[in-house]
């Protein structure tokens, strides 16, 4: 049998059994969404199309579980595991602020119809179908896929054939929805059925967010670091990929001292803010990522022309490492 979750607030193999026994009864609305996670409604014109995303959105998750739960499928918290076989990694909603961000929207009963003319499918990010119990609202979850920019097809100047005919599409725009399975919403969790398309779906990589988290902490403390009121490091971090991607890099067991920092910032004529007790302010990103490229060692000092650049790409240069180099 399958293992429980972690924490023992929701078994997705309960759930699965659930689903499967009311599978036929459960509503399904399908919803297109674009990069800032607005939704707009997909109607489903015939019981023939409504049956047909039924089985692409929620028969093959079912199958997924109901098998995993045969050969010993375990759960865990993605954060804190690495992505072994037969291990399905789930994220609290609350922490995937995307995925949270589009549960909220889905909510409301005012979202538009999808129009090719004013929204653009080319735009468009992902496609979510929300199957919800008439019986119970709570028991309401989500099915999400990303969409393949590769895979739409607009009307204008796109043919198709059909049968031995040869013509222009009969369509504004066109669209291939993924048959794989990749992530379920469901008991306030985030399930990563494929973990590459849901670190791409919502711009989010939770086993990264708990290493830059502790990064984070590390300097804080380290380096003395003050913020304005509710701001943290760990929350820049949260909202500029460029700034966890350069903290991940840091080499955190050799940091310079904190009066070295200081004191590079001077000579490169870096606007780095320290307090009364030579700790280090930072107001903003913009100070947060100049701090984290001093710690990078990425301002260099041109004794050529005398002037100091900001290098992210570095190569060493010593020795025999020169003949590699093509020097």
């Amino acid at each position: 049998m399958g293992k429980m979750i972690d924490d023992n607030q929701f078994d997705i193999f309960q759930w699965a059994n659930w689903a499967d026994a009311h599978k036929k009864d459960l509503l399904i609305d399908l919803f297109i969404f674009n990069k800032n996670f607005t939704p707009y409604v997909l109607p489903l014109d015939s019981e023939k199309m409504e049956e047909q995303m039924r089985v692409l959105f929620l028969y093959e998750i079912l199958n997924a579980v109901q098998t995993g739960a045969a050969t010993g499928l375990s759960i865990k918290d993605y954060a804190t595991n690495d992505q072994i076989d037969n291990v399905l990694m789930y994220s609290e909603l609350e922490s995937i602020q995307r995925a949270h961000t589009l549960v909220y929207f889905l909510g409301d009963d005012r979202i538009s119809q999808f129009d090719d003319q004013e929204h653009e499918l080319k735009r468009m990010h992902g496609i979510v179908a929300r199957f919800s119990d008439p019986k119970d609202p709570d028991k309401t979850f989500y099915v999400a896929k990303q969409l393949q920019r590769s895979q739409m097809l607009s009307g204008s100047l796109t043919w198709q054939t059909s049968g031995s005919k040869f013509g222009e599409l009969k369509a504004d725009a066109a669209f291939k929805i993924p048959a794989d399975n990749q992530v379920l919403i469901a008991g306030d969790k985030v399930f990563a059925f494929n973990p590459k398309k849901f670190v791409n779906l919502f711009r989010q990589d939770p086993s990264s967010d708990i290493v830059t988290r502790r990064i984070a902490k590390h300097l804080t403390e380290k380096f003395a670091l003050s913020f304005p009121e509710g701001l943290s490091l760990e929350e820049l971090a949260d909202n500029s990929r460029s700034l966890t991607d350069t903290l991940l890099k840091l080499d955190v067991e050799h940091l310079p001292d904190r009066q070295r920092v200081v004191d590079h910032a001077d000579e490169m004529n870096l606007a780095l803010m320290t307090d009364n007790n030579d700790g280090i302010i930072i107001m903003d990103n913009r100070d947060a990522m100049m701090f984290v490229n001093i710690l990078a060692d990425n301002y260099v000092d041109s004794n050529l022309t005398g002037s100091h650049y900001l290098a992210t790409s570095k190569k060493r240069i010593d020795g025999d490492s020169q003949m590699n180099m093509n020097i």
